[in-house]
């Protein structure tokens, strides 16, 4: 496109507006006049009252329209296969007369008597519509009443195995007959402590796990096979299992790209490396003001004591650091002041060398198996699962290895990824340099990435684009992965991926509306000032 005028595009970017103006330049860049200026307006993607993402709302109200849709799609598969396994009538209104029977006596007399199929099809699609709760790691950990739901759930097991029932149904009939609730109910009392105060008590009356429910399943498919091998068949039973326990598995949340290695996930804050990462960095930045009011850089041999203690600790002190070192209280560090008095330290070292969960032996440990157990506590769903694989590479007893299972670790990501973080530890460990530093040795010595300079999209790739694109193209960097499953006529967001603030998304795009109105009317601006809200690193 030829230039119309040669002009200074300044932008004023806020959170729910974008300011601008054009000024027209003279023959030595020197403002001349205003051209014109304006003020985009949008919303911001959040909700007035709270602050909390549009996006939120709609995701929970479709969250259950998917769990609705799910159970009704369960249920009417159930009922296909139980009409064409022959247990249930193919005539509706012939079905409709089973609806009457009691189903907790059905599954309480099947475990010694045979049932008509219609009993048996009434017990087991009783059974899909109340299948219990089945645990996920994952998300039980954030939700407040998994502590109430866990315990009814073992309470409800130590009853069965007390009163001697067979199964959870029988167990049910028993209390129905009692006059006893065989229903969850969700309660809630106010308890008054020994202090005098008083805590909210959260409860459930029962609460059944789903592996009762495969349990019951099987007994009774067990003994009614026996009476009718025929009907109870092996096609049947792997069939209506199925359908009965099937649990899809959760999608995984995607965390960002790694700054250095955009195809690279980032690492989560939990991994030992990545606190490492951070002791180093925030250690190798320290500098000692002596008295004369030079800085000094930390010999390694200070650097590494200072490391080592906070390696061990959850936090160390401007004061404990200069006992270990040596040196006066009148020395200071650069990273002191009134606000800050201490560094942290490895958060998840320290929680995991506690006797409650590996003790001393954690740090006996080596780097590559503390970042395997840190990755299977964080992203192993089964409990059960976990907790065998901890007993047996590890020689723990089952109570630390549920220890293990159910600590509650450091959340979010850090910004580089595990391949990165094997190529920038050891060049920050080898000296005492910069994390700036740090890559530029490790992209000399042959790391897939090179320095943040180098970094930019004109210099990869040499283009100057004509306007402005999609930012996630460009920014690969720093907006979440794409769908895999994207093809060309999807939006971008699919396509490219995008940043999870919804409030820097839309500003982003609106920018790029703005800007690209302009250079479509005026040309390519000569010049473009962005004034921001703070200094940028």
């Amino acid at each position: 496109m030829q230039q119309k005028m040669r002009y200074r595009l300044g932008l004023d970017l806020g959170a729910a507006s974008i300011g601008w103006a054009m000024v027209r330049l003279g023959s030595n860049n020197e403002p001349v006049a205003i051209i014109r200026a304006g003020v985009r307006i949008f919303s911001d993607g959040r909700n007035p009252k709270d602050g909390t993402s549009l996006a939120v709302t709609r995701r929970v109200a479709r969250g259950m329209r998917r769990r609705r849709d799910r159970l009704l799609k369960r249920k009417a598969r159930m009922m296909r296969l139980l009409v064409g396994h022959g247990f249930f009538p193919a005539d509706p209104k012939a079905r409709k007369s089973f609806e009457k029977l009691n189903p907790y006596e059905l599954r309480s007399r099947g475990l010694d008597h045979p049932l008509e199929p219609g009993e048996f099809a009434r017990a087991l699609f009783h059974l899909a519509q109340r299948r219990g709760f089945k645990s996920n790691r994952k998300t039980d950990k954030k939700d407040n009443d998994s502590g109430a739901l866990k315990t009814a759930i073992k309470n409800l097991k130590a009853a069965v195995e007390s009163e001697h029932c067979r199964t959870v149904g029988e167990w049910l009939h028993k209390r129905m007959i009692s006059g006893q609730t065989v229903r969850a109910r969700y309660r809630e009392s106010r308890v008054i402590r020994d202090d005098g105060k008083s805590s909210l008590n959260k409860y459930y009356d029962l609460y059944i796990d789903r592996s009762l429910v495969e349990q019951e399943f099987d007994q009774l498919w067990q003994v009614q096979s026996t009476f009718n091998p025929l009907l109870f068949n092996e096609t049947a039973r792997a069939e209506l299992k199925d359908t009965l326990l099937f649990q899809r598995k959760l999608r995984p949340v995607l965390p960002g790209r790694c700054t250095l290695i955009p195809e690279d996930e980032r690492a989560p804050l939990a991994l030992p490396t990545t606190q490492r990462f951070r002791i180093l960095q925030e250690v190798n930045n320290l500098r000692i003001t002596a008295n004369d009011l030079h800085e000094y850089v930390l010999t390694v041999e200070q650097r590494d004591k200072l490391a080592n203690a906070l390696e061990i600790s959850a936090k160390v002190t401007f004061d404990k650091m200069r006992k270990l070192l040596g040196l006066s209280s009148a020395v200071t560090f650069n990273l002191e002041d009134p606000k800050r008095s201490e560094l942290k330290g490895n958060a998840t070292s320290v929680l995991l060398a506690k006797d409650q969960y590996f003790g001393k032996k954690w740090h006996t440990l080596e780097s590559d198996q503390q970042d395997e157990i840190i990755n299977r506590v964080l992203n192993e769903e089964s409990e059960a699962t976990l907790i065998g694989w901890l007993q047996q590479q590890f020689d723990l007893d089952e109570s630390h290895a549920e220890n293990i299972a159910d600590v509650s670790l450091p959340e979010g990501y850090g910004n580089l990824g595990r391949r990165a973080l094997a190529y920038i530890v050891p060049s920050l460990q080898a000296s005492v340099i910069p994390y700036s530093e740090a890559v530029r040795s490790a992209a000399n010595s042959g790391a897939p990435f090179n320095h943040h300079s180098l970094l930019s999209h004109a210099r990869s790739t040499g283009e100057i684009m004509p306007e402005l694109p999609y930012y996630g193209e460009l920014l690969q960097r720093h907006v979440g992965f794409a769908d895999p499953r994207a093809s060309q006529s999807d939006s971008p967001e699919k396509r490219f991926g995008k940043i999870a603030n919804p409030t820097v998304h839309i500003g982003l795009n609106q920018l790029r509306k703005v800007v690209n109105a302009l250079i479509k009317r005026y040309g390519h601006p000569a010049e473009v000032i962005v004034e921001v809200a703070r200094e940028l690193k």
